[in-house]
This record gives structure tokens, C-alpha cells and sequence, in this order.
């Protein structure tokens, strides 16, 4: 498997983040998301049908439909968009407000991109 950029790793905000992981219980690959980034789960030039956003965009397709944990810094939330069919149409967003170790089977692995925002 493929690790994020080393531009989404260390930009940002020192401390103020959102660690996202492969598997439960923060296992399996992990990369971590700059306070207010959007990283959507697709190659460059391509949006999934993710909204546009004004906020810092990076893409990476090696998470796509593959997110089962994450981990937030204090303040933090992590906005998840999501599709029910893994490959489906997109069927809106789940906002994360604390650090979960085990996503619902209605997130699991049904993530198209996300944004971390911290205050």
C-alpha cells in the first residue's frame, strides 16, 4: 500500500490533525490530515462526484473505500463523504466528533474524501 504525500503529512498546524487507518482499532495503514485539508480518495483530476471546497485540496486513490478508524486531536472533527455501495452514488456525509476505533458498518469502508476541521 501506498503512504500520503509528504505534503499532507507535515503541513499545517502542529498538533491539530485527524489520523485516519485502514483497519479498527487504528491498525493497517495510517496517514494523518492537516486541519482544515480536504483530501478526497481519487486521482488528480478526478472528483468522484465530491463538492468542491475551498479549502487546501490533496488527492490520494489508495484510501478509497478503505477507512475503518480515526483518531482526532483536541477541537478536531473529521467530515467523511461517503457512498452506501462502495462505488455507488454518493450518498452524503457523516461528521465525526470524537476519536472512534470502530466505524458503523454505514461508514466502514464507504469513504470518497474527507475534510479535518479544528478550532
Amino acid at each position: 500500500m501506498t503512504t500520503m504525500s509528504a505534503g499532507l503529512l507535515f503541513t499545517g498546524v502542529a498538533g491539530a490533525a485527524c489520523t485516519i487507518s485502514e483497519d479498527f482499532d487504528f491498525g493497517g495503514q495510517t496517514g494523518t490530515v492537516q486541519n482544515d485539508d480536504y483530501l478526497r480518495f481519487y486521482p488528480e483530476g478526478q472528483s468522484g462526484g465530491l463538492p468542491a471546497k475551498s479549502n487546501r485540496t490533496f488527492n490520494d486513490p489508495s484510501w478509497l473505500n478503505k477507512i475503518s478508524s480515526v483518531k482526532l486531536s483536541d477541537d478536531c472533527i473529521a467530515v467523511f463523504f461517503m457512498s452506501p455501495n462502495n462505488g455507488g452514488p454518493l450518498q452524503g456525509h457523516q461528521v465525526v466528533r470524537e476519536t472512534t476505533a470502530k466505524f458503523s458498518a454505514g461508514l466502514n469502508d464507504k469513504t470518497h474524501g474527507m475534510i479535518c476541521e479544528c478550532n
